[in-house]
């Protein structure tokens, strides 16, 4: 086996570990035992044990929702669908995610750290993703770096914490693309004509 692979078992196990008791009382044992691996192989490819173990669950759950979450936004048409589309993807993934929403519940200052060592990260992903996608949807090329960081600004803020918005509603989010993050998006800058 090699090692991604064996990397990927541990962190898999890791996931089953974690539901099984939490991210917090989870031990390199409870991982091993849960991976059907040997403590002595987890270490050989985490040597810092359960906290970068941890991490890299953290990251890889991050990679596979963000890879979730554009597959549908990447079926739009337009600008608007793609927000669509991918804030109501984003807010059912984070809804239906049994770990996180788990370890949020019953310790949210253990997985915050981690969120927040990552969101730099993430942010850039997701700023990445919609400067890729602007272009074709007629946006300035002078514009597209900075309206792409404001659209993911706003992206995980939203699907991070919604608000009085509903994001299982399609017009409710449609109204919520229209109104914040295109109604500021689209507007030119400072001294432009």
């Amino acid at each position: 086996m090699n090692t991604d692979t064996v990397r990927e078992q541990i962190v898999a196990g890791a996931a089953r570990a974690a539901m099984c008791s939490s991210l917090q009382k989870m031990t390199v044992g409870d991982i091993a035992a849960s991976a059907g691996i040997s403590r002595a192989t987890v270490y050989r490819h985490f040597a810092g044990g359960r906290d970068e173990i941890v991490s890299a669950l953290v990251k890889s759950e991050f990679q596979r929702f963000l890879s979730h979450v554009a597959r549908e936004a990447e079926q739009a048409d337009s600008l608007e669908e793609m927000l669509v589309r991918g804030l109501m993807t984003a807010r059912a993934l984070a809804d239906e995610n049994e770990l996180l929403q788990r370890e949020l519940s019953v310790e949210p200052e253990v997985v915050i750290p981690y969120l927040t060592v990552e969101s730099r990260q993430v942010l850039d992903l997701v700023a990445g993703f919609f400067e890729v996608r602007l272009g074709p949807f007629g946006w300035p090329a002078d514009d597209i770096a900075a309206k792409s960081q404001y659209l993911a600004r706003m992206f995980l803020s939203y699907v991070e914490a919604s608000g009085s918005w509903n994001l299982s509603d399609v017009s409710s989010v449609t109204r919520l693309v229209r109104n914040e993050f295109l109604g500021e998006a689209q507007r030119r800058p400072t001294g432009s004509p």
